[in-house]
């Protein structure tokens, strides 16, 4: 019985170490490169059978080892180069197969292919399961946007309203302002005083110092935690280039004009590199007057100027300005320090003048300051592939003066959210897994006061109450884990869960104590855990379908808690310390087709929402009213005001027909419902979209488009408050538009746009002013 047992331990052993044989020091490695002669990093390289994976290092190299002996094939993927395909690659026992050099052909990039990093894998769009939009440097500067949030008109799945000429925020999916992540080279724009409402955050980052601008579309709270309901905007600001000489420099020039606002815009930037050091700063001066509207509409209750086609007050001016510094340790690691300031100066807030009569309403001052220090690191190793750690501080300012008639008290109010944050992230990869994970950390502290003036005297003294409570904390913590898992050739999947905890602390100060609990000191705590999965089959190299489900949360920040003050329309809203985060759960089918001559991209989505945060009708000192300088405001606050769900479908399109016609267009229709008040669910825009035709050649790039949208009247009663929104719902609108871009040489360009060529009147949903009438925009780029 002993000897049989000796045997079989003797058998096992040995079949064990046959096993291992096979596997172990086998393997197969290479350098990709270019035709430069420059090693190529990231570098996808698949070896089939098995879907064994690596990704190319900094110096070009790649290795697959622990595989068995056989006859393989191998192949190369980058978004930036043609994929490459080695057949009969034959792998032995206990040997590791080297490669020939590879040399990769780089192929011309249109727009949409550009590598992202919005969720925070790069990749090509069109290899991730997400609905993505991408925006480059060139179509920014091609589209004659005026901001940040112009930018993103022409973009599917995108719908953008303006308050007021300074505006500009993005609807996703029926989702806006705080239920919309805003990021900035991977920073967290959104702080505790973002407001659910329509606001002006995204046009502090400035267009001219955008390299790209990627969205995600739907729910990507595991990655990004809260507010990221709706998707997420990540700004990526520009990098300056290091020198392959002892020493480069560049300078850039753009000014541009447009006629319905007597837009002057000018645009500094310049550049240097020095061997292991590159620098870049940029200058912005924005000057905008009145904005004049259409003249032609059949709609007469969008007419409600008071000054005739000139909807007045809405000029102002501002100016941005950034630096970046890139200091190239070695050749796997970096150092980045970045700083950015945007400054708004007296930006009206037109529809309280149209729709309210205010004798003074404007944004004053209004400015935004980031600086952070990125280091970056990359290893020759799977284990820890890579690695990142941010440390970032950004103040943001926003200050209000009102008053609502020539003799009343002049209102003066200033909020600064100050925020500093920490992040380190690292990926990871073993075998046919890609790791992300990491750590986010934001620390607000928020400091509010108001003023008043006396009209006559002009005498000030301080109020007792200010919109936010001065010297309140908020902070957030959240951890995160993803697995990117290539199960078999055509199938991706993508797995991950996140754990968010946040605190604030704060006493509404001022109020009586009788109206709320623990005599008005307020110590709460809010938790989330998430998770999402998404898939992405591969029917042919070209013709993708996904499948995503996501969770998504908000968390009651101080806005929604502790506002105290006046809101749309004559709406007071007042705190509410009672709230519980929304949730959001969201599944999305989608497909992509990325044809030489055919691209599509195109989701349906239904997403169900719990405990929805808005704003409701509510009471104070038991009153549903407030007199504010003999004034009825009705009083509201946030609440969550039940359950709700929202579905939609968005496609985009484009074909080109020859190297010289291209066409494309792109539709999105949304629907949202109050289960729990049988009502809309407010701000859903109508539907929407865009179709164009471009021609292309050499020089010239021409491009004839109309944007439009339907109608809508499905108010929800928070809707029907807000005098933004005309009595009966929003009417539809269409305009015809046409560009023209010249190439005159390597160092000018010339750009002529008419923007809504019939003169339409027009306003887009929820905004608070009427869209441009026919404008005529000229701008001149210079580079050197």
């Amino acid at each position: 019985m002993q000897n049989r047992s000796s045997y079989f331990l003797l058998f096992l052993l040995c079949s064990v170490l046959s096993l291992v044989a096979q596997t172990i020091g086998s393997g197969i490695e290479g350098i990709v490169i270019n035709n430069r002669n420059e090693p190529i990093t990231n570098i996808t390289v698949q070896v089939d059978p098995g879907n064994y994976t690596d990704i190319t290092d900094h110096n070009g190299y790649f290795i697959v080892d622990n595989i068995p002996e056989g006859n393989y094939q191998i192949k190369l993927q980058h978004v930036a180069y043609q994929t490459k395909l080695i057949k009969h690659v034959t792998v032995t026992k206990m040997r590791l197969t080297s490669l020939d050099t590879i040399r990769l052909t780089q192929k011309i990039l249109l727009s949409e292919e550009f590598i992202i990093t919005a969720d925070r894998i790069e990749k090509d769009p069109f290899e991730s399961s997400s609905a993505i939009n991408v925006i480059s440097q060139s179509e920014i500067t091609e589209r004659a946007a005026k901001t940040s949030a112009e930018a993103l008109r022409e973009e599917n799945g995108l719908f953008v309203q303006k308050t007021n000429h300074g505006g500009g925020s993005a609807i996703i999916r029926g989702l806006s302002s705080n239920q919309i992540l805003i990021l900035v080279d991977g920073i967290r724009l959104n702080n505790s005083l973002y407001r659910l409402g329509n606001h002006q955050y995204l046009t502090t980052v400035d267009n001219n110092n955008i390299e790209q601008i990627e969205i995600v579309r739907g729910p990507t709270s595991t990655l990004y935690g809260s507010d990221a309901m709706g998707g997420t905007i990540n700004l990526r600001t520009r990098v300056p280039e290091f020198s392959s000489s002892d020493f480069e420099s560049n300078f850039s020039l753009l000014s541009r004009y447009a006629s319905a606002d007597d837009e002057k815009t000018i645009s500094l930037r310049s550049g240097l590199g020095i061997d292991k050091f590159s620098f870049s700063a940029g200058f912005s001066y924005k000057d905008y007057d009145d904005m004049r509207r259409g003249r032609n509409s059949d709609y007469k209750r969008i007419e409600n100027s008071t000054d005739g086609i000139m909807q007045s007050p809405n000029a102002y001016t501002a100016y941005d300005f950034d630096s970046k510094l890139t200091y190239k340790i070695t050749e796997q690691s970096s150092l980045i320090a970045a700083y950015q300031l945007a400054n708004q100066d007296k930006v009206p807030r037109y529809d309280k003048y149209e729709n309210d009569d205010y004798y003074v309403w404007q944004y004053h001052p209004q400015k935004r300051q980031l600086g952070y220090l990125k280091y970056q690191q990359s290893f020759n190793s799977h284990y820890i592939h890579s690695f990142n750690t941010t440390v970032s501080f950004n103040k943001q300012i926003e200050g209000r003066q009102t008053q609502r008639h020539m003799n009343s008290d002049l209102q003066k109010e200033k909020d600064e959210a100050q925020t500093l944050g920490l992040t380190f992230e690292a990926k990871s990869i073993l075998r046919k897994h890609v790791f992300i994970y990491g750590t986010e950390i934001y620390l607000d502290k928020v400091q509010s006061e108001h003023f008043d003036y006396d009209a006559i005297s002009g005498v000030r003294t301080k109020s007792t109450t200010s919109r936010y409570p001065d010297g309140a904390k908020y902070n957030s913590y959240g951890f995160y884990l993803q697995d990117e898992y290539t199960l078999f050739k055509n199938l991706t999947t993508t797995l991950g869960g996140r754990f968010s905890y946040f605190d604030t602390q704060f006493k509404l100060i001022g109020m009586d104590s009788t109206l709320f609990s623990n005599n008005n000191s307020y110590d709460q705590s809010f938790s989330s855990l998430t998770f999402s999965l998404g898939a992405v089959y591969r029917m042919t190299d070209y013709f993708h379908i996904n499948l995503n489900f996501g969770q998504a949360f908000r968390a009651p920040n101080l806005s929604d808690i502790s506002k105290f003050g006046e809101s749309k329309g004559n709406i007071f809203e007042v705190p509410n310390p009672d709230l519980e985060p929304e949730k959001m759960s969201t599944i999305d089918l989608g497909i992509k087709i990325n044809q030489s001559s055919l691209k599509i991209d195109g989701s349906l989505y239904y997403s169900n929402i719990f405990n929805l945060l808005a704003s409701a009708d509510a009471a104070f000192n038991g009153s549903p009213i407030i007199l504010i300088d003999s004034t009825e405001f009705k009083v509201k606050s946030k609440q969550n005001i039940g359950n709700a769900y929202i579905y939609g479908i968005e496609g985009a399109f484009r074909y080109i027909y020859s190297d010289h016609w291209h066409i494309r267009g792109n539709a999105t229709l949304t629907y949202g419902q109050n289960t729990t008040l049988s009502e809309p669910i407010g701000g859903i825009p109508p539907l929407f979209g865009l179709f164009g035709i471009q021609y292309r050649h050499n020089k010239y790039k021409a491009d004839l488009y109309t944007r439009f949208a339907a109608k809508q009247d499905r108010l929800s009663a928070d809707d029907m408050d807000d005098p933004r929104i005309p009595n009966g719902g929003t009417p539809p609108w269409q305009t015809y538009n046409f560009r023209l871009n010249y190439q005159i040489s390597a160092f000018l360009n010339a750009q002529f746009a008419v923007e809504n060529i019939l003169d339409y009147n027009y306003r887009e949903h929820g905004s608070g002013m009427n869209g441009p009438g026919r404008n005529f925009i000229i701008s001149i780029g210079i580079t050197i």
